[in-house]
């Protein structure tokens, strides 16, 4: 097994490790469901554009390539064979029309894109000394480069890069609300153009809705991602991936820390230094961290950078000191040394951590979407491997492993559950014990999570003072022209470092390194009846739900099943310590299950997903 000493000499880690590759192909798309919320309250907008009247814009692009073409104002989504799956942009207007460039149909392996969407117009900002534009954007990244442009001469342009944060592979919220800080060009002139600009060579896609152009505050900061840096050697930024569940036995042994990072970016027009606050409530919802970190240099307009700790200063950290069984908050504020930030509706950041008896997940407990090598040209063959690496600190026994098969899984394939360990001599993850051989015999057992147990009983060994990691893998055997997805979990705060695939085409792994980890989860120890999502002694399970969920420690309790409008839309009298509740009939989407026992009201939240 792969083994380290715990709290030896911090190092950092290269995206190369253990002979492993990053992932680099190009992937089928998956719909992206979370996106941000536009809050214009606050903005004195001037100008403004909803692509309603596709007249107002015309387009350009490299005629003379066949690998280029225009973008396109509809209301239909990505047709490419590697784009479509991202679905239209969820835009406010998106019902009117919306702005896209569609690479991944337009053109081919080879060959460069330049296209740009020019509005037809100007925009007077004579009046209007600090200016910023603000639109909606979906925008999945392979080699490509999404760009705002703007000038004052229709000749001249000055570019602004967007969506940055991303990698290969990786998508945007849907949407994601992009702001761009354009008073050095824009600022007092009485013609501003405007013009949104795709270069690069056969992405995937870009789309664009609701432009408005406002008067730009002095004081913003942007808090554009966190990360939660788990265990002593993967202080890196994101190496770890985010645990949404841990068991407690793991977090007994050792105070195991935690350390945090983010990346900032500067809206405002003023040249700042920014700050992170992090503060964590435990499951008594009191607070029990509160740490301040402070960016090593300033920012200036539209500049942003990755604030990191120092990780060789445990003082820095969150230590898991008396870990306790229940939901732990993390919240991250951003900020401005020495100022108060005029918009802070983007500041702020929230995330859980689930201290369990048994379940281990690095998930966030949603549902998003559903991924596999089947997303992959040379993948999807079998004996194909998707797997979650999992840290342990104590010798402890593996229960079983709990994944969701997607909806788009082959009634027909079949699958392997396993738990492998990492082999230093032939530098590959080895078999440490198996599930039988599972077919997927009807519909029912696709879109749901799947409970497998081992054909032998599993122990992880872990030496005093050591750690050790293993994989939760799922091998998979779609057969000549089936598929297979396992689900996904994009709102999890991760850099898929986590996250390993096998292709058995090539005999290779590959680390993913893209922003979902799988909903592939690990139940450990002594067995317990409390399972998947906690908040005091209150549980619900499984999360996601495809109708049925059982809420234990409801005993002599009164349960309500609330939806996203505040109403109740079942109730149920709990005379038993766990209660079954059927949610079948409803719509898919987030509900809360509230309990009140007594004195104490407890709150969950759940994803029926059918």
């Amino acid at each position: 097994m792969k083994r380290t000493t715990i709290f030896a000499t911090l190092m950092l880690i290269s995206v190369i490790v253990f002979g492993q590759m990053t992932f680099e192909k190009k992937t089928i798309s998956t719909p992206v469901k979370d996106g941000d919320s536009r809050d214009l309250a606050n903005k004195s907008i001037f100008w403004q554009n909803d692509f309603s009247n596709p007249s107002e814009w015309s387009m350009e692009w490299m005629q003379s390539n066949p690998n280029d073409g225009p973008w396109v104002i509809g209301t239909s989504g990505p047709s490419g064979s590697f784009s479509t799956g991202m679905g239209p942009i969820n835009s406010t207007t998106a019902a009117n029309g919306f702005a896209m460039y569609d690479s991944d149909a337009i053109g081919g392996e080879v060959g460069e894109q330049d296209s740009k969407i020019i509005y037809n117009g100007t925009i007077d900002c004579s009046e209007h000394p600090k200016v910023a534009v603000m639109f909606e954007s979906y925008y999945r990244k392979f080699y490509g480069h999404p760009y705002l442009e703007v000038s004052t001469d229709g000749t001249n342009w000055t570019s602004f890069e967007v969506h940055t944060n991303l990698n290969v592979n990786q998508s945007s919220a849907n949407p994601t609300l992009v702001t761009v800080n354009i008073t050095a060009v824009a600022g007092n002139q009485p013609a501003v153009y405007l013009r949104f600009r795709y270069q690069g060579e056969w992405d995937y896609a870009w789309m664009v809705d609701d432009v408005v152009m406002f008067d730009a505050p002095d004081y913003d900061v942007e808090l554009q991602q966190v990360r939660l840096n788990f265990w002593p050697d993967y202080a890196n930024y994101g190496y770890s991936g985010f645990y949404g569940q841990i068991p407690l036995e793991q977090l007994s042994v050792y105070e195991l820390p935690i350390w945090f990072g983010g990346v900032i970016k500067n809206l405002g027009s003023q040249t700042v230094t920014p700050k992170l606050d992090v503060t964590i409530t435990n499951p008594a919802n009191s607070q029990i961290f509160s740490q301040t970190y402070n960016m090593a240099n300033p920012l200036t307009t539209e500049g942003f950078d990755t604030l990191k700790p120092n990780y060789q200063d445990i003082n820095t950290a969150f230590i898991w000191t008396n870990p306790q069984i229940g939901e732990y908050k993390f919240n991250f504020l951003a900020g401005i040394i020495g100022q108060d930030d005029e918009n802070p509706v983007n500041n702020t950041k929230n995330y859980s951590v689930f201290v369990t008896h048994n379940d281990y997940a690095h998930d966030n407990g949603n549902y998003t979407g559903q991924w596999s090598t089947c997303n992959y040209t040379g993948g999807c063959v079998d004996g194909d491997i998707i797997g979650v690496e999992y840290k342990f600190f104590q010798t402890t026994k593996i229960n079983h492993l709990n994944f969701w098969v997607g909806g788009l899984s082959t009634v027909g394939s079949s699958y392997i559950a396993k738990i492998m360990f990492w082999d230093e001599g032939g530098n590959t993850w080895s078999e440490l014990s198996s599930s039988d051989f599972i077919t997927i015999e009807n519909t029912a057992q696709v879109g749901t999570w799947h409970t497998v147990t081992f054909l032998d009983e599993v122990f992880v060994n872990v030496a005093e003072g050591e750690e050790t990691n293993i994989l939760a893998a799922i091998e998979y055997y779609p057969g000549s022209g089936g598929h297979f997805r396992i689900g996904i979990d994009g709102t999890a705060p991760t850099n898929g470092f986590e996250t390993w695939m096998f292709f058995a085409g090539e005999g290779q792994w590959y680390y993913y390194g893209g922003t979902h980890v799988p909903l592939i989860r690990l139940n450990v120890g002594e067995p317990s009846n409390v399972a998947i999502q906690e908040a005091g002694s209150v549980s619900v399970y499984p999360n996601p739900s495809n109708g049925i969920i059982s809420v234990a420690n409801v005993e002599n309790a009164n349960i309500e099943v609330i939806n996203m409008m505040g109403q109740v839309v079942k109730s149920v009298k709990s005379e038993y310590e766990i209660s079954s509740i059927d949610l079948s009939n409803f719509a898919n989407g987030t509900y809360f299950v509230r309990v009140v026992k007594g004195n104490e009201v407890s709150t969950l939240k759940i994803n029926l997903v059918k």
